[in-house]
């Protein structure tokens, strides 16, 4: 299921057409700027706690998402999650369009290290790293994650 943006997107994002679990939670658009790809997403009233704020296992897939996507920037095939880690930094309100910056840190033939920031109007509200296994099992980044 995928979600109309509530308002306009930013400039360059389009929908990589998601499958599975992604695409039943609402679209994580993507633009790809020269040696990176940069997530982001609209927080909808799907995403949101009880308290109207976006909730924290929606931000952490989000941020599995972008990392994926940073480590798969000069690759050909998918990978696989070894482990990650998130810290929220500010509450997400409802509306808010949440965008990520993500690097490489560190990469081999079997891993690749990525750390990077979640943003709301230029504020950091999430840091994220992760490392993950480059794998030809994986779907292909353009195919979804």
């Amino acid at each position: 299921m995928s979600h109309a943006p509530p308002r306009a997107l930013p400039e360059g994002f389009f929908d990589p057409q998601l499958r599975g679990f992604v695409a039943h939670n609402g679209t994580i658009w993507r633009r790809n700027d020269p040696g990176h790809v940069v997530s982001g997403f609209f927080v909808e009233q799907h995403h949101c706690n009880p308290r109207g704020i976006c909730h924290g296992g929606w931000l952490s897939t989000f941020a599995d998402i972008a990392m994926v996507r940073q480590a798969t920037v000069n690759r050909a095939h998918g990978a696989l999650t070894i482990g990650m880690a998130v810290d929220f930094l500010e509450a997400v309100p409802l509306g808010s369009w949440v965008e990520s910056r993500c690097e490489i840190v560190r990469e081999t033939d079997k891993v690749v290290h990525v750390q990077g920031v979640a943003l709301v109007d230029g504020r950091p509200v999430l840091r994220m790293n992760g490392t993950f296994r480059p794998s030809p099992l994986s779907p292909p980044p353009e195919l979804g994650e």
